[in-house]
């Protein structure tokens, strides 16, 4: 198979693009499949996945998907987006990594305290506007400012009069 890519020859910094890996049991080993947005080329994964994950890549297909309208009675009830869906083959054997055991009682411990944390989080950030309500230290730091200006306005209005 010849390679019909040159080296990642531009830099990529930042991209704003989200890359998703589908799982596609049908493919062989060396084969992995992403959707991506439909404005990227094949230039472009290439660039992206050489240069941002270092892995060597062989051959890209691409297919475009059309945007999806689900209508029922005459109106438009679901959209689903435009993507397109790269098939990548890679120089190595991919494996998908394994699922954690989620019965052992130490990943048990572990997920309590992260969910814990999530949801104090999701307690503390009140559903108005969804702007982050400051920590209690912080809000009695804020008070004690406050008041310190407030008298330091009152002293210098007293010093005027």
């Amino acid at each position: 198979m010849s390679r019909s890519f040159g080296q990642g020859l531009r830099e990529v910094w930042f991209p704003n693009l989200i890359f998703r890996m589908v799982r596609s049991p049908t493919l062989p080993a060396n084969q992995v499949v992403f959707r991506v947005p439909p404005r990227c080329n094949k230039f472009d994964i290439f660039s992206y996945l050489t240069n941002i994950y270092g892995v060597k890549i062989l051959d890209i297909r691409t297919m475009n998907y059309a945007t999806q309208i689900t209508r029922r009675g005459g109106k438009e009830i679901r959209r689903e987006g435009a993507y397109k869906k790269a098939i990548v083959t890679l120089d190595d054997d991919f494996t998908w990594p394994t699922k954690p055991d989620v019965d052992k009682p130490e990943f048990k411990e572990e997920w309590e305290t992260e969910k814990s944390k999530l949801y104090e989080q999701t307690v503390k950030r009140k559903l108005k506007g969804w702007r982050r309500r400051p920590e209690p230290e912080d809000k009695k730091k804020l008070d004690t400012y406050r008041k310190t200006q407030k008298e330091k306005e009152e002293r210098r209005i007293e010093g005027l009069e």
